[in-house]
Formats: structure tokens, sequence, C-alpha cells
């Protein structure tokens, strides 16, 4: 039976990196997937990395490196970045006091970004509407990325240049810590590693893995420590949901050009970044649209390598035992209201619909837990798994980076 350094189970995005990571450095590495190719949250998101939009901190840094990761594999030619910058767009007397005050304040805090008038920025992205445009700011740093290629073309790439062995269709059933550990897989095979990384995505099935006892208390983010019994699925006691997201994208639109990733000024309230501004308070608790309100809508635009747009998201939490509700016309109705709003495009048509998900808490940001000896469950929370995943990989892999 062949013996591992590293094996991960889950080839998401928080899974590639670390064997990534660990492959680069000469371990041999195992990537595990209960799919034949990876089909969870990081080929059904938007691809758009943002490290303008954290507070600063440690996922603020965990962004930078992040940046550097996709940086690097593009250089490769393993990744495509679509687009460079995010632009996000003040269309109230409020929504521009909160630009204006971030960004007198961004360079003290390290940030890197540009406040842009009205006219501005219609030139800088002229497929924006001029009505109820008051001001923009762009974070030049952000970058998107081909998201739904990035597996496949990682994955062969890991194999044929840094030794990686894949097993797709592989689902880990059990696993026992110690040195080695070992992963009993659904298609009655064992693996032996001398770490392993769990990284479960938002699929609840991993975070309850009967073999692990999980009883360690290591966490990574903000907020108190996870308080649960041992033999309790990991979630459950912690608080932690599944947040469902509605997304759509066009046809191709090749004679149309979008620059930037382009945020409402809805966005303003989500991201954390935006809170040094003294305004945001007020901009808070103005009152918004009550649709989006209720579904969780900030609108977002970036347009994919084949020219055609991607449009969302609705926010929705649901237990982890919940079946994730369907797909609801009228949010994706409210959704293009508002992008209509923002841009102007020569056809609205819709050609594809669909959901993502990821893991959410009320307070927590992420975990890295070691449950048994040399096992590690390793999740980011709230939505930042694209933007700051890798950053938190190379930090579980430590030296191995």
């Amino acid at each position: 039976m062949t013996r591992f350094d590293l094996a991960v189970v889950g080839a998401g995005i928080l899974g590639l990196a670390p064997a990534y990571y660990a492959a680069r450095a000469n371990r041999r590495v195992a990537l595990l997937d209960r799919s034949p190719s990876p089909a969870g949250a990081t080929v059904r998101n938007f691809g758009m990395v943002i490290p303008g939009a954290l507070a600063p901190g440690a996922w603020r840094e965990r962004a930078g490196v992040s940046v550097a990761f996709y940086e690097e594999l593009a250089a490769a030619g393993v990744v495509t970045i679509t687009g460079r910058g995010t632009i996000y767009l003040a269309r109230t007397a409020l929504e521009a006091a909160v630009l204006t005050e971030f960004a007198a304040l961004a360079p003290s805090h390290g940030y890197t970004c540009d406040r842009l008038d009205r006219a501005t920025a219609l030139r800088l992205v002229p497929a924006l509407k001029s009505s109820g445009l008051e001001s923009a700011l762009v974070f030049p740093e952000d970058i998107q990325i081909d998201q739904r290629s990035l597996p496949s073309r990682l994955i062969p790439w890991l194999i044929e240049r840094l030794g990686m062995t894949w097993l797709p269709a592989h689902e880990a059933v059990t696993i026992h810590g110690g040195k080695p550990a070992t992963i009993a897989v659904k298609n009655g095979t064992e693996l032996l590693a001398d770490r392993v990384v769990v990284c479960p995505g938002a699929e609840p099935r991993t975070l309850s893995l009967p073999g692990i006892r999980l009883n360690g208390k290591s966490i990574c983010g903000g907020g108190a420590p996870l308080s649960r019994a041992p033999g309790e699925g990991l979630g459950v006691r912690a608080g932690v949901r599944r947040c469902v997201l509605q997304m759509l994208r066009t046809q191709p639109m090749p004679d149309v050009a979008l620059p930037h990733a382009i945020a409402s000024g809805w966005s303003l309230r989500r991201y954390e970044a935006f809170r040094l501004a003294p305004s945001w308070a007020d901009l808070d608790a103005a009152p918004m649209p009550d649709d989006l309100q209720a579904w969780g809508i900030h609108v977002l635009v970036k347009q994919e390598v084949d020219g055609s747009i991607t449009i969302g998201d609705s926010h929705g939490l649901v237990d982890l035992d919940e079946p994730d509700p369907a797909p609801d016309p009228a949010i994706d109705a409210a959704i293009l209201r508002e992008a209509r709003s923002l841009v102007r495009l020569p056809d609205w048509s819709v050609a594809e619909r669909w959901t993502g998900a990821y893991l959410a808490h009320p307070i927590l940001e992420g975990i890295v837990e070691e449950v048994e000896d040399n096992v590690t469950v390793v999740a980011v929370l709230g939505g930042k798994g694209m933007t700051c995943g890798p950053g938190l990989a190379r930090e579980v892999v430590g030296g191995w980076g």
C-alpha cells in the first residue's frame, strides 16, 4: 500500500492549493474527491479574487498570498486571468460619501484604490449606465479568473509536472488519525498518509466522517472556540450553515468589454473593508428594496473568457441537513432588474442559471482544526474561499509551502 506524505480530501480550491504547495516542495501527495471531477463551489462561483473587499488583518493578508498563487499559475499557463480590478459604483449620495471617505483612509490601511468621478468611470467602462451614477472606486489589485476551467487544467498539471496522485471518484468514508493516518474509501481501498487535510467545501457529508472524533480546539478566524462533545459532526453544534446563491449567465457578447468586475452600491454594505468609512453605519441603516433585503441580493457583474456575462447573486441560509431550495425565478428577475440599472448590454437573454453554495457562520470566518493526530479539517467560511483559500492552505502546509 502506497504511503503518502500528504493526502488531501476534497479537490476544490481549498484542496488544490495545499496539494500544489506540498507537491512543489517534493512531497508525495494524493488528492481525493468523491466526484469524477470537481463540481462544487470552486467551479460554481464568480471567480472573483477580491482582497480589496476584506478588512485589514489576517484574512486580507491571506488574500494577498492567494493572488500570488493565481499569478504563479497564470504564468505557468494553468490559470486564465480574465480581468483585473473591481469597480464599485455609487448611485446615491450616501454611497458616494462612503467611497470618498474610504479612499481617503485607504492608504493608511494598506489598500491600493482609485476614486473616480462619474465622467472618468464612464470612460474607463463605457458599458456602464450613466443615469444615476455618482462616482466609483477601483481596486486594481483584485483579479478575476476562469474558475470553471481551473480544476480541469490544474489537476493534470499537478500530475505531470509535480507528480501528484489524483484519485477521482474516491469518497472517504472514515479517517483515523495516527502516523500514518488511514483513509478508508467507499470503493473498499485504503490510503496511508503522514498528514491528512480534509477540505469539505460546502458538502455536509464530509463534515461528519464517522472516523473523526473532533476533539481539537484550534480555530482560525474570529470568535469563540467551537464547543461540542466528541463524536459530533463538525458544524451542527458549531452553528455552521450553508449559504445558497443564485447566479446566471448571458450569451457570449464579444462586442462588449468589461475590463473590471462590477459591484453595485449594495455591495458596500456587505463587504467589510468599507466599514472603515465613517458614513458606513448610516449606509447600512438606510432602507433597501424589500426583495433585495429578503433575498440578500447585492449585484456583481463579471465578464467570462468567452465574452458571456455572469450576474448575481442572492444569499439564503439553510441548515446543513436541509435540501437546497429550488432556484426561484423571482430572485433572478430581481438580480436582472438591478443589473440593468448598472450596465448596458445588447442582449439580456439568459443562457444559463445555477446555484452555488458555501459554508457560513455568524462569527467564525474559517476553521483549521486538528481533529485527530495528523488529521486537520480546513474550511473557509463566508464566501471567501476563492479569495483566501490558497493563502490559508499555505499556512496549513507550513514549511512545505
